[in-house]
């Protein structure tokens, strides 16, 4: 694709806002209550960018998400939001969320950085830690599409996921939920705010999971636990001092791949396949025990005219996990370490010459890291370091009051250092190898903002990212070698954001071009029990994501968002890994890269003359086929699918209770998750994501 698709979408979407008989709302509307019977929509403030801005004032296609809908969707890991974001895709793979926006991200590959980089309260954590069930007690998620270099850094080049927890309240309350469901469905979950005094308070959060595994092995299992402390200190009206930790103990057991050949479609969860086709044994529920320890702060200092904020954070997990795919048992054990620390300033909004900049640090590493198959040890390395250091600044300018320009940089310096034993084969003794090698990287941003009407915003830009390169932990296997060069891109962003109809009408669009060279791609092959690293020469990706929102009365709301994505390997050639000729994969279609995604939705509140309400829900996500390995082998097509999620809930006049019934997946959609090239007897493990579920739902306020 050439960069003219980008204009005409940027110029139609403006003459659209511009049209006759639209009356726009106020640029900035505030927060409306449930009971207002003048209806609009409600404003989410957002911090993808690093600043406190409205949703429809950040120049990005953001999702926001707000705890009442995490809530009401039953959401409860980072995996689950991927019904509500357009081109969005999200699997998990052991205790690791594999999470691709817009075609980018990384596969299953430890010592690779992912693309698409997960913040809790504004700090990456490693996708090790994303598995497990932390999306209880959580204000608000964000998903910001496209490359984000220059603010997020090494493993931002496909997007950012946000996660921001509740913070303590000033006054003393709390909240309980209780749930039951199929699958012998357990989940209780609860938070408390404690106010110590005018100037400290606490809040203290606890979660607990528990369901039975949906595969006929009983794998699938869920049984995890956690617990949250935060504090916010304000021992000053200049300085806040907010800390968190939390501990995530995540136990069941991950699912079985499903080999291909053999799946039933009357019985496609059936995992228990002929012993004819076990080659090691027959199949059984796995286990899957991983504990995960999370800290972090934020110190907020009030100048005159800044924030000067320092934000520190600590993240370990351990994992230890048996499973099958397509009856190959498969081990993995590993702990992975990282602290970071970021001192950022941000100049007060409202002024002409808007500032932010920061300086970031990081080290992560990776210890005793195994990955074993019954012929040996794919992956085998004692240590594994990643660490690096950067600046990033990034300037606002107003050139009236209805046209501002942006331009951004960042420079980085990331090392990679590791130590593996390479596995050569059964007999063969293991041979050590080191590899260490440092990535200097600048990357910019440039863009333009103009307010073309009371309430619409029109934007576009362009900027650069990378991730940093890696190496293969099996650099004799054919076709491979030691080092892989880095992801470096190339982005051109255009929208427009508008509020119609007295803010009751919101249609945002935004058109995008990338151009990714040295794309960073993974590999999985169990008849080799080698997953490498490789480039993609060349990938070229564009599009186009619209969002609307459409509240007739308060009472009453309708929301549609569709993504239509374009990928294509313009350059790819693939070596073997099976020591064969090489493979051309060039016109060929990334992984986890679905042409359409749709997500449509409503919702209506019923007030009764007692004062009570029931509150009806119905949403769809909707997304065309895709492909799970990037070479399309039979079995790794995931198919099409639809699946609706209903809900009811009743809330008494004057008490602080609900009652909701719920179900989801109501088409019982066999949704493929993951899948892996060469299962035994081949040719592809599939991993199917959980079938119809429904429960019950009762939720306390006090």
């Amino acid at each position: 694709m050439n960069n003219r698709l980008i204009l005409p979408i940027f110029c139609s979407a403006a003459a659209l806002c511009a049209g006759a008989g639209m009356t726009p709302a106020a640029a900035q509307t505030t927060q409306r209550s449930a009971s207002d019977d003048n209806g609009g929509l409600v404003d989410i403030i957002v911090t993808a960018e690093k600043r406190s801005v409205s949703s429809q004032r950040a120049a990005a296609a953001i999702t926001a998400i707000t705890s009442d809908e995490i809530t009401a969707r039953g959401i409860q890991n980072v995996l689950q939001v991927q019904n509500l974001v357009p081109a969005l895709k999200l699997a998990q793979e052991g205790s690791t969320a594999v999470a691709f926006i817009r075609g980018v991200g990384v596969a299953i590959n430890l010592n690779t950085d992912p693309g698409v980089s997960v913040n809790f309260n504004g700090t990456n954590i490693p996708r090790d830690v994303t598995g497990a069930t932390n999306m209880f007690d959580v204000e608000r998620v964000e998903v910001l599409p496209g490359p984000q270099g220059t603010i997020y850094g090494r493993s931002a080049s496909g997007g950012v996921i946000n996660v921001d927890f509740k913070r303590p309240g000033k006054e003393m309350g709390g909240d309980f939920q209780v749930e039951y469901g199929n699958y012998d469905f357990v989940h209780l979950s609860g938070a408390i705010d404690l106010p110590a005094s005018e100037t400290a308070r606490f809040r203290i959060a606890a979660n607990y999971n528990k369901r039975d595994g949906y595969l006929s092995s009983g794998s699938g299992a869920e049984d995890d636990l956690g617990f949250r402390l935060s504090t916010v200190l304000e021992p000053t009206d200049r300085l806040s001092v907010f800390l968190w930790g939390s501990y995530i103990a995540h136990r069941g057991s991950f699912p079985n791949g499903v080999n291909y050949p053999f799946l039933d479609p009357d019985h496609p969860y059936n995992d228990l396949q002929p012993a004819a086709y076990q080659a090691f044994g027959p199949v059984s529920e796995g286990t899957f025990h991983q504990d995960v320890y999370l800290a972090g702060g934020q110190v907020d200092y009030k100048g005159d005219g800044f924030t000067l904020s320092y934000i520190p954070a600590y993240s370990r997990a351990k994992a230890d996990t048996y499973y099958f795919y397509g009856g190959v048992p498969i081990v993995f054990d590993y702990s992975v370490d990282q602290q970071s620390n970021e001192l950022k300033l941000a100049t007060d909004p409202g002024s002409r010459l808007q500032v932010l900049g920061g300086l970031y640090q990081f080290r992560m590493s990776y210890k005793d890291f195994v990955v074993g198959l019954p012929f040996g040890n794919v992956y085998d390395f004692p240590l594994s370091k990643l660490y690096g250091v950067s600046a990033y600044a990034q300037f606002t300018y107003s050139l009236n009051p209805a046209l501002r320009v942006v331009v951004g940089g960042r420079y980085s310096s990331t090392k990679r250092h590791a130590e593996v034993n390479e596995n050569l084969g059964v007999g063969v003794p293991p041979q050590p190898f080191t590899f260490s090698k440092r990535y200097n990287r600048a990357d910019w941003k440039a863009g333009i903002e103009a307010d073309v009407g009371p309430a619409s915003m029109a934007y576009a830009t362009i900027q650069t990212g990378f991730n940093p390169g890696t190496f293969n932990t099996n650099p004799s296997v054919p076709g491979s070698k030691p080092g892989v060069d880095p992801t470096k891109l190339l982005s051109y962003t255009a929208g427009i954001k508008n509020r119609f109809f007295n803010n009751r009408v919101q249609f945002n669009v935004e058109g995008f071009y990338y151009d990714y060279r040295d794309l960073l791609v993974t590999a999985a092959n169990v008849r080799t029990g080698v997953t490498q690293a490789y480039n993609a020469k060349k990938v070229e990706i564009y599009g186009m994501q619209v969002d609307t929102r459409y509240a007739p009365t308060s009472r009453t709301e309708f929301h549609a968002s569709v993504g239509y994505l374009h990928a294509e390997n313009k350059d790819f050639i693939f070596p073997d890994p099976s020591g064969g000729a090489d493979i051309d994969l060039t016109g060929l279609t990334p992984i986890y890269a679905p042409r359409w995604t749709i997500n449509v939705g409503a919702s209506q509140t019923i007030p009764l003359r007692s004062g009570a309400e029931i509150v009806l829900r119905a949403d769809n996500h909707t997304e065309s086929h895709a492909w799970a390995q990037f070479d399309h082998a039979p079995g790794t097509r995931t198919g099409s699918y639809s699946k609706t999620d209903l809900s009811i809930s009743f809330s008494p006049a004057g008490k602080p209770f609900s009652l909701t019934g719920w179900v989801q997946n109501v088409e019982n959609a066999r949704q493929t998750s993951l899948a892996v090239s060469g299962g035994i007897p081949g040719p592809a493990a599939i991993v199917l994501a959980r079938p119809r579920t429904y429960g019950v739902r009762m939720g306390f306020d006090f």
